[in-house]
């Protein structure tokens, strides 16, 4: 949810300069100007999309690790979606208790158009009760603690239920391996890894959930025990470092906008203690914190002006978020005996370089940082426009490779700011931003062409022509958003449309190869 509703807006406050993209020339005389387009990026890392019932990338083995939270519904009859009786959950939101016909329902691999695992799942869990399959799950056979499970992806996602628990052992713990994976020696899928094999580091940003107002206390956060890994406070720090290490990537962690300086400290020991100690860790303040659409700029800059840091509210915003992110550098920097292994990013709005001037100024910040990043998007204004509808596919191309083009001079300004301040400029977040906003989302026809755009051959060296103007303007690490997600009315962002998609038919994915 928090993703779509992301890419939604993302649109409107990130448009490059706000000025429409005139025609460009052809690819081939772009390429003469900023180097070859068929040289490959290098240096590259990718953000992963919010961990979901409904995201292509079913990353783990387990499916529950994907589950939506409880839905309480009845045992029998034509059961309706959600009754709103109130569930009775623990703390790591498993189920204690039912009411007298009350069931619990949780569903897995929905809306993927048949694009996850079919065959024999096996359904482990602990406790004492009794379980029920929907939707594209029928039950084989069952035994106390275990189910064998036959899942037809084509019949639609999968509904798993509690149907029984016994209050004074109640089911819990409940695992729901694909065909082939019940040993439990494996966590992650591997079609999941074989796609981030190109990229050396993992922006968990989504992962994290960092665009809810989430309440920083490290009591909240997900663990291991929870019941999935799709609750408010997003994926367990313990499954992204071990993602890390199983990657040999370096990870890319965000600490939420509320966090104490106790949640910092643990995290930042927990990341000590479990990561491989040949891995380096990027370390930023929450997401995006001068973007007025999510919670974390209404906080920094309520905070900003409490301790009265300028009396202009936006610049009060953005020296908070740069006095705050030191503040979180020190502790990270204390837990690891120096900054050897980290490196400190301060992020800013990639169309104004006010904003990184601003962050790396206040109290020095940029002398206690390694990096500013910034997300050089492309394309996002044809989204805004309903004449956009009336393009072909080469032409809304043309557009994108027009922005590419002129897309040097500001992150050149970018790269000034971070020279100013002896840190690398490095981006956050990139790549093409084909999404409709406001009324146009309901444009079909927007829709479509912004597909087949993404889908088109060309789009695979508009991706390392975006890469070589990059590079030749100052940028260094470029990391792009994000590896796997669905197209539709609210974007295309995914660099496959599906896990399971053949690599020959994703010319943005094939770009990074």
């Amino acid at each position: 949810m928090f993703s779509r509703t992301r890419a939604i807006l993302r649109g409107v406050f990130r448009g490059r300069n706000g000025r429409e993209s005139p025609f460009s020339v052809r690819l081939l005389a772009a390429a003469l100007l900023v180097g070859p387009a068929s040289a490959a990026p290098n240096e590259t890392g990718v953000n992963l999309d919010v961990m979901t019932d409904w995201s292509p990338a079913w990353s783990f083995v387990d499916g529950f690790q994907h589950a939506r939270t409880w839905l309480p519904q009845p045992t029998t009859g034509t059961f309706p979606w959600n009754t709103g009786q109130r569930l009775d959950v623990d703390g790591n939101a498993n189920i204690k208790s039912l009411q007298p016909g009350q069931a619990a329902a949780a569903l897995m691999f929905w809306d993927l158009e048949g694009h996850y695992p079919g065959g024999d799942y096996i359904c482990r869990y602990d406790g004492v009760g009794e379980l029920d399959f929907h939707g594209s799950a029928s039950l084989r056979s069952a035994a106390p603690g275990r189910a064998v499970v036959s899942v037809k992806p084509e019949a639609g996602g999968v509904v798993l239920r509690i149907v029984r628990t016994d209050p004074a052992n109640p089911v819990r713990n409940i695992r729901f391996f694909m065909p082939g994976f019940e040993s439990g020696s494996a966590t992650f899928h591997p079609k999941f890894l074989e796609l981030l094999r190109p990229f050396r580091v993992i922006r968990f940003m989504d992962w994290q959930r960092m665009n809810r107002d989430q309440s920083g206390r490290w009591a909240d956060r997900t663990t291991l025990e929870s019941a999935s890994q799709t609750g408010p406070a997003g994926v367990s720090l313990e499954r992204m470092i071990e993602l890390a290490n199983t990657t040999g990537a370096d990870p890319w962690f965000c600490m939420p906008h509320r966090a104490d300086d106790d949640f910092v400290r643990k995290f930042a020991q927990m990341t000590r203690e479990r990561l491989d100690p040949k891995r380096r860790v990027y370390v930023e303040y929450s997401n995006e914190v001068w973007n007025g659409i999510f919670p974390q700029a209404n906080y920094a800059r309520e905070e900003g002006l409490r301790l009265g840091l300028s009396g202009n509210a936006f610049q009060a915003q953005l020296r908070y978020y740069s006095q705050r992110s030191v503040e979180i550098f020190k502790i990270w920097q204390e837990v690891f005996a120096g900054s050897d292994r980290l490196v400190r990013v301060l992020s800013s709005q990639s169309v104004n370089p006010w904003t990184a001037r601003t962050i790396l100024e206040w109290n020095d910040a940029g002398k206690k940082a390694d990096a500013l990043a910034i997300a050089p998007y492309f394309g996002g204004n044809l989204g805004s426009s309903a004449a956009t509808a009336g393009m072909t596919v080469d032409q809304i191309l043309d557009v994108c490779e027009s922005d590419i083009q002129s897309s040097g001079s500001i992150i050149s300004a970018n790269a000034a700011a971070a020279r100013e301040f002896n840190v690398d400029l490095i981006s956050y977040e990139g790549g093409q931003h084909l999404a409709a906003v406001g009324a146009n989302q309901q444009n079909e026809t927007m829709t479509r062409l912004f597909k087949e755009a993404n889908e088109h051959p060309r789009m695979k060296e508009l991706y390392r022509l975006d890469a070589a103007q990059w590079r030749k303007s100052g940028g260094g690490l470029m990391v792009t958003y994000c590896l796997t997600s669905k197209y539709g009315k609210h974007g295309c962002f995914g660099l496959v449309r599906w896990q399971d998609q053949d690599i020959k038919t994703a010319p943005k994915y094939e770009a990074f190869r």
